[in-house]
């Protein structure tokens, strides 16, 4: 059976044009959001029709940030916890779904990443919920650019994230929200690192896959940091 040059020509133009689209389509991932004026803080996780509110936290200098408004109805039901001859586990549990609810793994991720005023659920708790959800939306979507980064949000001491920073490199070469992020990362495990000379071998890997660009935007960012 023999194809005609004419229909080899047409099915190679379907075959391009896909895969146009699907350049295109993996690009759209890497575009930073445009957060609403009542949001101050990390654009890659702020949340669509979500309200926010602004407040003001303490860290080594004071800084606005916005965190979600809980609505009445949640407050309440919330507050009917207390109530409940249950767990401090089951309770939290319980706190976390309300918290939540509605909204998908990868924005259940970054409700709490930003949930700086939670309903008497310790920061730990809320670590690991977040971290849950972040992993659930990974294995959903592995090569999307916003659930790569929200992952890295979540995890942010994980040992073996250096490749999942790599692949957001690739992705938006010039993101100072990405190299910000790794230059605390590595600075954390170079400072801090329980194993002998782990940091210095994770510096060494990070160098191996950085352009020059990328290298000195984390040297001026981490100037800043320790002034």
């Amino acid at each position: 059976m023999t194809i005609r040059i004419d229909t080899l020509i047409f099915l190679l133009m379907i075959i391009i044009t896909l895969l146009i689209g699907c350049s295109v389509a993996g690009q759209k991932t890497a575009i930073e959001p445009k957060p609403t004026a009542d949001y101050i803080g990390d654009p890659y996780l702020w949340i669509p029709d979500i309200e926010y509110m602004i407040t003001v936290v303490l860290s080594r200098q004071k800084r606005n940030v916005s965190y979600p408004v809980i609505s009445p109805e949640k407050q309440k039901r919330l507050r009917e916890i207390f109530l409940l001859d249950l767990t401090k586990e089951q309770k939290d549990l319980m706190k976390i779904e309300i918290l939540v609810e509605g909204l998908s793994d990868l924005d259940a991720a970054k409700y709490l990443l930003t949930s700086y005023h939670s309903p008497n659920v310790s920061r730990k708790t809320l670590d690991g919920y977040t971290q849950l959800y972040a992993q659930k939306a990974l294995d959903k979507t592995p090569n999307d650019f916003t659930t790569l980064y929200v992952w890295t949000a979540a995890h942010p001491l994980e040992t073996t994230a250096l490749p999942i920073y790599r692949k957001l490199l690739k992705m938006m070469p010039n993101s100072k929200h990405v190299l910000h992020r790794l230059a605390n990362y590595l600075y954390y495990h170079y400072r801090f690192s329980g194993e002998k000379g782990q940091g210095r071998i994770m510096i060494e890997e990070a160098v191996d896959f950085l352009t020059d660009e990328q290298h000195k935007e984390i040297y001026i960012y981490l100037c800043d940091l320790l002034r």
